[in-house]
């Protein structure tokens, strides 16, 4: 359960980087998105192979963190640019 909603977690964050990516034409969030998609993946099978499934969990929740500041930070500009 643990493991799914760090990985939802990260899977919304990944969208919304698509998502501004498209809506305000700035491509490198799109290349951000696929670069850090990429990243949790590859450290995911790697270093379940050779660490274990613990540290696996633990960065894949560093990674789930930083997705989370993230969508708080977009959620930020979103109410911000609504206002204006």
């Amino acid at each position: 359960l643990f493991e799914r909603m760090m990985t939802i977690t990260l899977h919304i964050a990944w969208s919304l980087m698509v998502l501004a990516a498209v809506v305000y034409d700035r491509k490198a969030l799109l290349a951000l998105a696929v670069l850090w998609h990429a990243a949790v993946d590859a450290a995911a099978v790697f270093l379940a192979q050779t660490q274990g499934i613990l540290v696996t969990e633990a960065v894949i929740f560093i990674f789930a963190i930083a997705g989370l500041a993230y969508i708080f930070a977009q959620w930020r500009q979103m109410g911000e640019r609504s206002t204006s």
